[in-house]
């Protein structure tokens, strides 16, 4: 019997995002029992059967990284392939699990190739989430196309986005990223906007914020009601501040008072870092 189709879904991006293979490629066909090797995996691609496919892609996931340059390309463009082409919604988000695992520009230029195209939600998470941790390569524009997917007009497609930019931590992204926190305020992006908060505390130097960052976060602190936006907005100022930083520092202060003790601990966490770069 096949398996419900949500569940499928769900289980193959376990497998090809939370799963961390501790052993080499070779050690993992050694070691596993009944592991097809790489050109049968390449070949199973192919089958009909859609968890034959499916099989396939997860066992290439525990065999990342691959050593070699011409073999990364080599899968790199088969599963790229199969993200354009499968008619399995399940099996294109694993496809875009498994480019994202592998260091070849051939799989970053298939994951942001395939974002225009892509109607299904699932899979434009799928392919959002492997672009956090997709190798750069020049002129690969994988920070063009997550400030593009937040503009998405689906919230949860917005959030992995938001989230994505905040793994990469690419000072380019911080004007999308201010256009975003203004533009998307509603509780659906909650997710999206913590992630934000959080990729502008990442990119922003200490002491070089502008003005309009300064503003967005020290507003957030009294006009959000996201427990998870009011914490990051908080960390994200003790990492952007410095002691000559009152109106911050003020907020900061402010939010120590709060009933919400995840806010009070963040707070004051941030207050300590801001003092620390004095010492």
């Amino acid at each position: 019997m096949k398996l419900d189709q949500h569940f499928k879904l769900t289980i193959a991006l376990g497998a090809v995002f939370f799963i961390t293979p501790s052993v080499t490629c070779v050690q993992a066909q050694q070691q596993t029992a009944g592991n097809p090797s790489l050109d049968q995996a390449l070949h199973n691609l192919s089958q009909p059967d859609e968890e034959v496919r499916l099989s396939a892609l997860i066992t290439m996931r525990n065999m990342t990284p691959f050593d070699r340059e011409e073999e990364r390309s080599r899968v790199a463009q088969n599963i790229g392939a199969i993200l354009r082409r499968d008619h399995s919604a399940v099996v294109r988000a694993a496809a875009a699990g498994v480019l994202g695992n592998i260091s070849s520009p051939d799989a970053t230029a298939a994951l942001v190739g395939s974002v225009a195209r892509e109607k299904q939600i699932s899979v434009r998470k799928a392919i959002a989430y492997a672009l956090a941790s997709a190798s750069n390569h020049p002129g690969d524009s994988v920070t063009e196309v997550l400030i593009a997917m937040l503009r998405d007009s689906k919230a949860e497609v917005r959030g992995v986005a938001a989230f994505s930019l905040a793994e990469r931590n690419d000072p380019a992204s911080a004007a999308g990223l201010i256009e975003y926190l203004k533009k998307k305020k509603k509780d659906e992006d909650a997710f999206g906007r913590s992630n934000a908060m959080r990729a502008l505390g990442n990119i922003t130097m200490p002491g070089a914020a502008t003005p309009e960052v300064k503003d967005i976060l020290v507003r957030a602190l009294s006009k959000e009601m996201s427990s998870l936006v009011l914490c990051q907005a908080a960390a994200a100022l003790g990492k952007i501040a410095q002691q000559g930083d009152r109106e911050i520092l003020i907020a900061l202060r402010e939010a120590t008072l709060s009933q919400n003790p995840y806010l009070v601990r963040e707070a004051e966490l941030a207050l300590n870092l801001i003092s620390l770069k004095l010492q």
